[in-house]
């Protein structure tokens, strides 16, 4: 706080704020007013919605302390009688510009929850050489998939940790793993395919992952029998039936083993790597990460050394167990180390 008081006694030229900060600012800042604002920008309106507590209260404060000789831009992702609603108080005479988006094919697959990371795994597989993002909606489960992608793909340079981000951007990593609440500043060239791994409950936030496809592109969605009823409301919210991805499972049951292999070695890695709390670590459990590998490799998220050191010495055991394994597929093993409904989101850094 005091950071940014500091900054706005600077007088600057742009000012980026939620409206619960920016009131807050306005009230305790000495000397902070927009009493010579010239422009006020109100982007992604849609998300300001009435559950949010005091919202309201806010912006009728933040209007109050504002010139009504100013210029005003409303950005949204949807049309609610909420953004009417602030377009009514915040706009006089609005020119509007509606831009329609071209989705991509919408298909759905259907499993069972447990099953769900060897449909992924297959899906992927499927999508070689193609950008692929994967939406989950919980931190710790994030942070589980992301560690058993890494066992499974045995590639530790995709994950970096402040540049996951612009290395998926320029193509250096195809496979970017996000949950919710990150999705909702994603600025990023459009993408092959689109996978919710877990299913939205508000339609909207579908709507919005899968505009992060290329026209040209797929959006798939992972569909457990208790997110039925949450996908019905989507295909309402559409106004039709998506397809059904054709997934042989066959082919699937082919990863059972690779898979459960990954997912202990994940779930070890979560036990055993000293995590603090909210999933975050230390600066100094970075720079430890960051020696275990060439330069060219950038900064690394949450692999360990001690886990990397174990990788190379069971890598031989681990390829021949599970090509052992691949030729004999008889059901798939389950390590549930978090449980499909987890009913918190936590914060997701890249």
């Amino acid at each position: 706080m005091e950071y940014q008081t500091n900054k706005i006694l600077q007088q600057p030229h742009i000012i980026v704020a939620t409206p619960g900060k920016l009131v807050k600012h306005l009230k305790d800042t000495p000397a902070f007013s927009l009493r010579k604002l010239k422009y006020l920008v109100l982007d992604e309106a849609h998300l300001l919605e009435s559950n949010y507590k005091h919202i309201d209260r806010q912006l009728e404060f933040i209007l109050g302390k504002i010139p009504r000789n100013r210029t005003t831009f409303l950005f949204s992702d949807s049309k609610t009688d909420k953004v009417d609603m602030i377009q009514s108080v915040f706009l006089r005479n609005p020119v509007k510009i509606d831009e329609s988006i071209e989705y991509p094919e919408q298909q759905q697959c259907h499993m069972p929850a447990k099953d769900k990371d060897c449909y992924l795994a297959h899906t992927l597989s499927q999508m070689a050489g193609k950008t692929s993002l994967v939406f989950t909606w919980a931190y710790d489960l994030l942070l589980r998939l992301a560690l058993t992608l890494f066992w499974f793909q045995n590639h530790p340079n995709q994950w970096f940790y402040e540049s996951a981000l612009n290395a998926f951007k320029s193509g250096n990593c195809k496979i970017l793993l996000c949950n919710d609440l990150a999705s909702r500043g994603l600025d990023i060239p459009a993408v092959d395919t689109v996978i919710n791994y877990d299913i939205p409950d508000d339609p909207r936030d579908y709507m919005h992952h899968v505009g992060q496809a290329a026209p040209t592109g797929v959006a798939i969605s992972f569909v457990s029998p208790n997110e039925a009823r949450w996908f019905e409301m989507i295909e309402t919210h559409i106004g039709k039936k998506l397809p059904v991805y054709q997934a042989q499972i066959e082919e699937v049951l082919r990863f059972s083993n690779r898979v459960s292999v990954a997912k202990r070695l994940a779930d070890e890695e979560m036990n055993n790597s000293g995590w603090r709390s909210g999933g975050y670590l230390g600066e100094e459990d970075v720079r430890k990460i960051e020696s275990a590998f060439s330069s060219n490799h950038g900064k690394v998220f949450y692999i360990s050394p001690e886990v990397l050191e174990k990788l190379k010495q069971q890598q031989k055991e681990i390829i021949s167990a599970t090509e052992n394994s691949e030729s004999s597929a008889d059901g798939i093993e389950t390590n549930d180390g978090v449980a499909h409904n987890v009913e918190r989101v936590l914060r997701c850094r890249f």
